[in-house]
Formats: C-alpha cells, sequence, structure tokens
C-alpha cells in the first residue's frame, strides 16, 4: 500500500506518535498533576475559570499544531517540487 492510501484510511495518524516519547509523557503527567492540584485549591467559580482558561489552550494547542502540520507539508512539497525544476 501507499502512505496516501494508509493516511486516507486513518491508518496513519502523525499526531500520535509524538506522545510516546518519554519526554511528552513527564509532561502530560505533569500538567495532570498540577492541574489536579490546582483544582483542589480553588472554589468553584475558580475552578469553572481555570477549565475555561485550559479548554481555550486545548483548543490553541490544536490549531496550532495543525497549523504547524500544514506550513511543515506546504514546505516539503515546495522541496520536493523544486527538486525536480531545473534551475541552469
Amino acid at each position: 500500500m501507499s502512505i496516501l492510501f494508509d493516511l486516507w484510511n486513518g491508518n496513519l495518524s502523525p499526531i500520535k506518535e509524538g506522545r510516546d516519547s518519554e519526554e511528552m509523557r513527564q509532561l502530560i503527567y505533569l500538567i495532570n498533576s498540577n492541574y489536579e492540584k490546582l483544582q483542589a485549591m480553588l472554589n468553584q467559580e475558580q475552578q469553572k475559570r481555570i477549565e475555561t482558561c485550559a479548554a481555550c489552550v486545548n483548543e490553541y494547542c490544536s490549531l496550532f499544531a495543525e497549523q504547524a502540520f500544514c506550513s511543515g507539508f506546504r514546505l516539503g512539497s515546495g522541496l520536493f517540487a523544486e527538486s525536480w525544476i531545473d534551475n541552469r
């Protein structure tokens, strides 16, 4: 099969590959641990506010990752296309 076929059929998920590193696991642990400690210190109104903030940060990270993926793909495609052009 081809990479395009696998990507189309959902067999490839580049976003999930980076989560398997030890560094990413440690960061996820620290984020969750600190978030839980912070939640325990806050009243209900403050908890709602921090949850809203966390949701906004998650949305921002998702949009940033999408944009970075698209920009990287465009750059890679441009490099590939340029490598086939005769620039003499």
